[in-house]
């Protein structure tokens, strides 16, 4: 029936939209006010398909730290007599003070609200992250009323899910369908609870695929479905659905009151994300270690320093020095175009072809690299769960500065011009190339220039910004540093650094 009325309703929008006396090009027998009620009834339906998986998700918040923390830490740190005095000042202070005892006992306040999606009958259930991350306690309540207290299996921020799981009877798992197939202009419908409107459905189209709201160090995984189906506060964690009610979103987040633009995560990643964390607690990502960016004509004329007759791509802007694309031969400023014979045309591309493969596959990766073309394999590894992308880069430094001397690693056919890559393109040479050099650094320092590379330092080699930083600090108070640089001109001398250069 569900097909007949889907068809129907397609019918109907070409109908209208192509004639205006819609009777002339109908089937027989079929009427205008036919095809009308068959929409209304399509979207009636799915409403009533999909809303027994749907639940409402209420959350008690835990309470705030901040007075706990004063009476376990700044408190006690007061003598005996001031101790009291400066709680109960402190408390009285605070907005509609509460004893201590009454806010360490009361009942949980469920003031938080969300929706979510029943994922397996064992009761796993699908919803954002930003729901629950921060419960003391969350229950479910489904659509027949009944309430079920929920337990967290697992939060993932860099994708805005999490899973949590109730012990009933009878549930139905959501219709999941596949994001991939999703095209910009169809149907979308969202159902869940917004505003404390439990079960609330609204409709719109799909507006647009593969959307990136934030930046990769708020929320690594990016590839929203957008939407003008209203999804208002309280939606979080309810479904997008298609017109054959079947799952092709997570509503995470809106744009804006009333602007008709929601945002969405494909179901695909969803499920993905769901059963890793049904399974590990966790989410194992697969990545590269590497900065990636489109190729645009900026990069083109500004970063590759070679020309290029690509016209999409993806650049590869850093190389982390303890990523798993460091122990391959990808070279910074490559133009990525393929993983595994696929296309990538950007860095969402890029980015979903890297997230279906297993850890510790073997990737190969078709690169442009000043004009010729090769296949790089790349082990991908797991994504550091102990630290977020911002640390990593943290770690990972690509350049060091020394005595008004900024230095990067130097690989010959990687961060030199096009000038210095025919000079310094033997394999062999090792050190450290010139950066850039202070304005205010000592008048022998002023002598180097960008592309010069520092071979030793008071006579020790240096071929990593480690070694290079080292040196600096073993340096003499009295003598100074030495410097051995092999100049852009293919010319030996030593720079002599004068000590109070080196004073921190």
């Amino acid at each position: 029936m569900k097909k007949f009325l889907t068809n129907l309703t397609l019918l109907a929008f070409a109908a209208i939209g192509s004639q205006s006396n819609a009777n002339d090009e109908l089937p027989a027998g079929i009427t205008p006010i036919q095809l009308a009620r068959a929409l209304n009834q399509a979207f009636v339906g799915v409403a009533e398909d999909v809303s027994p998986s749907v639940v409402v998700i209420r959350v008690a918040q835990k309470p705030s730290p901040e007075m706990d923390e004063m009476d376990e830490t700044y408190f006690d740190m007061l003598p005996p007599e001031l101790r009291e005095p400066f709680k109960d000042y402190f408390e009285k202070s605070q907005p509609d003070p509460e004893p201590r005892a009454e806010r360490r006992s009361r009942s949980p306040v469920f003031d938080g609200q969300g929706s979510g999606i029943v994922l397996r009958p064992e009761g796993f259930i699908l919803t954002s992250n930003h729901v629950v991350e921060n419960a003391e306690q969350v229950k479910v309540i489904l659509q027949n009323g009944k309430e079920y207290p929920a337990e967290i299996v697992g939060l993932d921020p860099d994708s805005d899910l999490a899973v949590i799981q109730i012990q009933a009877p009878d549930l139905t798992p959501a219709k999941i369908g596949d994001s991939t197939m999703t095209k910009v202009g169809e149907f979308a419908i969202a159902i869940g609870a917004p505003f404390d409107l439990d079960y609330s459905v609204t409709f719109g189209h799909i507006s647009a695929k593969g959307r990136r709201v934030f930046s990769d160090f708020v929320m690594m995984d990016q590839n929203f479905i957008q939407t003008d189906a209203n999804i208002n506060p309280g939606n979080s964690g309810g479904p997008l659905v298609n017109i054959e009610g079947e799952v092709i979103g997570i509503n995470t987040l809106i744009r804006g009151m009333s602007t008709g633009i929601g945002f969405a995560v494909p179901i695909n990643l969803a499920n993905n994300v769901a059963n890793q964390l049904i399974e590990y607690g966790r989410v194992r990502r697969t990545w590269l270690g590497i900065g990636i960016s489109n190729l645009t004509d900026v990069y083109k004329s500004s970063f590759l320093s070679y020309e290029t007759d690509l016209t999409d791509g993806v650049v590869v802007t850093d190389i982390l020095a303890d990523g798993p694309a460091a122990n391959s031969n990808l070279l910074r400023k490559s133009i990525i175009t393929e993983v595994d014979g696929v296309r990538v045309r950007d860095v969402q591309e890029l980015k979903n072809a890297i997230r279906a493969r297993a850890i510790g596959q073997i990737l190969k990766l078709k690169v442009e690299y000043r004009g010729s073309t090769k296949v790089v394999e790349v082990e991908a590894g797991e994504f550091p769960r102990e630290t977020g992308l911002a640390r990593i880069y943290e770690r990972s430094p690509q350049s060091s500065e020394r005595a008004g001397i900024t230095v990067e690693t130097f690989v010959p056919s990687e961060n030199l011009s096009d000038e210095l890559y025919e000079l310094w393109k033997n394999d062999d040479l090792k050190g450290l190339v010139v950066r850039e050099i202070d304005p205010k650094a000592p008048a022998p320092v002023q002598k180097l220039q960008s592309g010069d590379l520092v071979l030793e330092v008071n006579g020790k080699k240096v071929d990593t910004l480690s070694e290079f930083e080292r040196a600096f600090d073993e340096y003499s108070n009295e003598t100074g540093a030495s410097l051995f640089i092999l100049t852009r001109k293919a010319e030996e001398k030593f720079i002599a650094v004068p000590a109070e250069a080196l004073e921190p």
